[in-house]
Formats: C-alpha cells, sequence, structure tokens
C-alpha cells in the first residue's frame, strides 16, 4: 500500500506540473490522483514517473526538479551518471591555460616556467590516431622546453607561448602554428619536429628572452630600463672626460694668451702636417702622448662630426667660461660691504662706442681690496 500511494503522490505532482506549463498565471489547484493500472508488479517508481511524461526520454530528466516534487524521491546511479559530462580538471599552472593570452604578469610567467604542470607518471595520454599513439613522458625531460597542454590534449613549446610573438621565420612574415598557437599532436614525427623547432630562429629568441628574464626576477641581472641608463650614465661620464681634456687645454690657451689657431686647423687632430695647424690642435697631442687614453681613443675612433675641436666649439667654452667667471665675481661683490663701478668709454676704427666695466670690492676671502673687469658693453 505504501508503494501505491507513492505512485499516486508521483502521478499528482505531474499532473500539476503539468498544468503550470500550460498554464503559468493560473493559481495552485489540487488535482484529484488518476487511476492508473498498477498491475505490472515489476514497474519501477521511475518507470510509473516516465509514463506519465512522454516526449521525454530518461537521460534527459531533469533530477533537481524530480527530487524537488518529491522529497522522499531518491534517483538511480544509472539516471545521475547519465545527467553529468565527464569534463577533466585542469591544472592552473597548464601551458593551455596561456596559450593567445597576452596579458600574462611577471609573477605568473614566473611560475610557469619554474614549475610547469607536469602529468604524472600514471597519466594516461589519450589516443587521437588511428595507429595509438600517444604522448610520451620522456620526451619532456629530453626537450626542457615542452609542456603537455590536458586542456588542449597536445603539446607546445612553453617559451615560445610565453614570450615569442604572433608571427616569425624568416623576415617575421610567417605565421606561427603548431607547439606556438595551437597543440601539437603528430605523434608520429614528433622526435622529429621537435628538434626542427629547437633550431628556429624565433625559438631560439624566446630562449634569450626567458633567460633574461629569471636572471632579473632573481635579481642576478638588471631589468632593461636600469641597463639603459647605466648605458647612459656610462655614456655621459666618457663624454665629460673627453670635454674635460678640451677645456683644461683651452683655459691654458686663454690664460697664457696664446693664440688658439694657425694657419690650418681643419682635418684629423692626430694627423701631424708639414704646416702649422695651431697651438690648441697641438696641445691635444702633447696631451694624448702624455697617456691621456680617453681623449685619443676619441681623436682616433670618435665620430667625425663631435669631436669638440672644431673653432665654434672653442669660441663657445670659451664664452661660458666668460660667464662663469662673472657670476663668481658678482657672488664676491654681493658678499663684499662696499664696492664700487669703474667704467670707461671710447670709439673704436668704426666709430662704435664701446664701454669697459670693472669692480672695484672688498674681498671677503682675500681680506683685501679687488678690482675686477667685468664687462665690455657695445654700441652705447
Amino acid at each position: 500500500m505504501k508503494r501505491v500511494q507513492r505512485q499516486l503522490d508521483i502521478t499528482a505532482f505531474t499532473q500539476i506540473k503539468k498544468d503550470k506549463t500550460n498554464n503559468p498565471n493560473s493559481e495552485f489547484q489540487p488535482v484529484e490522483p488518476t487511476n492508473i493500472n498498477y498491475s505490472n508488479k515489476d514497474v519501477s517508481i521511475e518507470q510509473a514517473y516516465l509514463e506519465e511524461l512522454p516526449s521525454v526520454s530518461k537521460n534527459s530528466i531533469d533530477i533537481h526538479n524530480l527530487t524537488s516534487m518529491h522529497s522522499n524521491y531518491t534517483p538511480s546511479v544509472s539516471t545521475m551518471s547519465n545527467n553529468f559530462t565527464k569534463t577533466p580538471i585542469v591544472g592552473v599552472n597548464d601551458i593551455g591555460n596561456y596559450v593567445h593570452n597576452l596579458e600574462i604578469n611577471d609573477l605568473k610567467k614566473e611560475e610557469l616556467l619554474k614549475t610547469p604542470w607536469v602529468p604524472s607518471s600514471t597519466y594516461i595520454f589519450p589516443v587521437k590516431t588511428k595507429r595509438n599513439l600517444r604522448f610520451q613522458l620522456s620526451w619532456i625531460k629530453r626537450f626542457p622546453w615542452l609542456s603537455y597542454s590536458q586542456l588542449f590534449e597536445g603539446a607546445f613549446c612553453r617559451l615560445c607561448v610565453l614570450f615569442a610573438r604572433e608571427k616569425g621565420g624568416n623576415g617575421s612574415h610567417q605565421k606561427l602554428g603548431a607547439l606556438v598557437s595551437k597543440e601539437y599532436t603528430n605523434w608520429k614525427n614528433a622526435l622529429q619536429d621537435f628538434q626542427l623547432h629547437a633550431t628556429t630562429s624565433y625559438h631560439k629568441l624566446c630562449v634569450e628572452k626567458s633567460d633574461s628574464f629569471l636572471k632579473v626576477n632573481e635579481g642576478i641581472s638588471k631589468n632593461i630600463t636600469e641597463q639603459l641608463s647605466i648605458e647612459r650614465s656610462r655614456q655621459i661620464e666618457q663624454n665629460r672626460k673627453i670635454l674635460l681634456s678640451n677645456i683644461k687645454t683651452i683655459i691654458l690657451c686663454s690664460r697664457q694668451e696664446i693664440a688658439f689657431r694657425g694657419s690650418n686647423d681643419y682635418g684629423n687632430v692626430m694627423n701631424i702636417n708639414d704646416f702649422n695647424d695651431g697651438n690648441f690642435r697641438a696641445l691635444l697631442r702633447f696631451r694624448v702622448d702624455s697617456d691621456d687614453t680617453t681623449l685619443g681613443e676619441h681623436l682616433k675612433n670618435g665620430p667625425r662630426n663631435s669631436l669638440y675641436t672644431s673653432p665654434g666649439i672653442q669660441n663657445d667654452i670659451i664664452s661660458i667660461c666668460g660667464e662663469i667667471i662673472k657670476s663668481k665675481i658678482v657672488q664676491r661683490v654681493n658678499a663684499a660691504e662696499c664696492f664700487s663701478v669703474l667704467a670707461d668709454e671710447t670709439t673704436d676704427i668704426g666709430r662704435i662706442e664701446q664701454m669697459s666695466v670693472c669692480l672695484r670690492y672688498y674681498d671677503q676671502k682675500d681680506k683685501k681690496n679687488s678690482r675686477r673687469f667685468f664687462r665690455i658693453y657695445t654700441g652705447c
């Protein structure tokens, strides 16, 4: 009797579901159980329920709705197994998760390079060919860059997936395919293709990029920004040393009132000519002979357009030295307790008035009266 009562309850709920499907806006109305022939005692509850749902197969029954209609209903094992699809659980470090993914952060890249997902020794690789060929776990030990993807059921080059561009080959115009942008499953020619891939230019470039990436992350070497900054600082220091030799030579000629230029002061400074090419160029050669290796290397192998020995550069350096001297005089005058201005005006042969200005002040540093020539004003 209990079994018959359960069957009647299932039939009643089935009728309710039909009514609600046909008229969803209708209110709940109890339905009297219908008379069903239960003469066949071998009919299970599931089969009785299915008889009330024609055109619905057993494999497509919504188990959740069935259990919600009757709390005492327990689905069979076969029914549950037919309603769940077997999907593999893919590891987080499966390289297949990152194919065509250009937004991988550095921490994840380092993790994929050091600890990629590797199938266990008991893992059963799927068969995709008629010859029953499979991926071999020993290939990963033979080719350290090789990784197997459980998601794609194929092989990938881990380094190329993380560092390669979309195109490679000669001229970088060939679109990359197997092992990079798509899985490799041709197990028959696997060893030959893996060896060929290891010799490609884009793979070698990815190997270098991965090695540099790991060294930077581990602190063994500096990143490209720091390297460029260091190289730029080194170049600036080198240029300053070169320019300092030229400046010292110009200051020497200026203090000793030695003429700079000769009859011909163009061409390579290191060439010794029969004519007089000027005191400035001769003093530069003298510095090189006195073991100024930085200046000598610059004059011999430096670019011809930046030797800093032309007459224009000489005049610019003299002007800069003059500005520095004037600024120091002004500093001392401002520090003095008192000062006076001496001015004298005259007209040159071109009838242009020129006025020279001198400053007289008490120098606090030297503790004496000082007089300094300050400037010549032209066209007053």
